[in-house]
């Protein structure tokens, strides 16, 4: 988990929107650029997960508090935190770890 923090703090430091933060960190996973149909399901999942965190913000703060790794304190903890989960399913997504 926090390897996908670190992942998020990344892009958002890297991107100034939350869609090219999103196509960064898909690139930086997969190795290739993600399709609009991909980078579209990542937005519906980042804006569940903006909800989510904002909904419970105390959630979103253990989130964060796993690992080692500084969180810059100028980047929002809510979009870390919503970068963090969408970074989590792209470490586990198959081209993350196998190449055809």
């Amino acid at each position: 988990m926090e390897a996908a923090r670190v992942l998020a703090q990344r892009v958002q430091q890297e991107e100034e929107t939350p869609k090219a933060q999103l196509a960064r960190a898909f690139r930086l996973v997969a190795g290739r650029t993600a399709s609009t149909e991909e980078v579209s399901v990542l937005e519906q999942l980042f804006n569940e997960e903006i909800q989510r965190n904002a909904a419970a913000p105390a959630k979103a703060d253990s989130l964060l508090g796993i690992g080692e790794y500084p969180i810059p304190t100028q980047l929002d903890r809510l979009t870390t935190a919503a970068l963090t989960c969408v970074g989590n399913v792209l470490f586990n997504f198959d081209e993350a770890f196998v190449k055809r």
